[in-house]
């Protein structure tokens, strides 16, 4: 909320500021897009997405098999614990060296589903920050793009400002403003 009352403060400001300081012949002109239309509609967005799902299934895999290793770790752990459990109930296992060899084995056990664990959530960590790290190396000429198109159409229409709907910017936005489809345009 504090987030959006700024940018309400900071778009009135920027608003007034223009209107005070410019000649009274210019006029104030704002236009908008709709940036996830963009992306959705964009060939090049498509082939970023595309890529990214292949880049992120690379990992999938590995993933997956760490995920089935540490699962059949943990159950075989629960038999041998519950097996372990009603031998040491049953008096079948009596002696210390007995119970002691046991516990170490139990333990021996549960620490390598500890590590397993960890490695799988330290892979995933990985794998998040290798496909952000790639989405962002493949975005960046998509958005230099976007961008371009959108400066270069608001300097020939001479727009004042072009705020992106998706991003939350305008607080209204009547559709005879909305410049999506003429960036689009732009980009073809």
């Amino acid at each position: 909320m504090k987030n959006y009352f700024l940018k309400l403060v900071f778009l009135m400001a920027v608003i007034v500021f223009t209107g005070l300081t410019s000649d009274s012949n210019a006029q104030l002109k704002i236009g908008f897009i709709d940036s996830q239309v963009i992306l959705e509609q964009l060939p090049d967005a498509k082939k970023v997405t595309a890529e990214l799902e292949e880049y992120r299934n690379k990992f999938l895999d590995t993933l997956r098999a760490m995920a089935v290793q540490f699962k059949e770790k943990d159950s075989i752990f629960a038999v041998e614990y519950q097996t372990a459990q009603q031998q040491v109930e049953s008096g079948a296992i009596t002696s210390n060296d007995d119970l002691k060899a046991l516990n170490d084995r139990m333990n021996g056990m549960r620490m390598e589903i500890v590590q397993l664990e960890e490695q799988l959530k330290n892979y995933d960590q990985y794998v998040q920050n290798a496909v952000y790290e790639r989405r962002q190396e493949l975005s960046k000429p998509l958005y230099e793009k976007i961008n371009k198109a959108i400066e270069d159409l608001a300097k020939e229409m001479k727009y004042s400002y072009i705020f992106d709907k998706a991003a939350g910017n305008p607080l209204y936005g009547d559709k005879e403003f909305d410049v999506t489809f003429k960036v689009m345009d732009k980009l073809k």
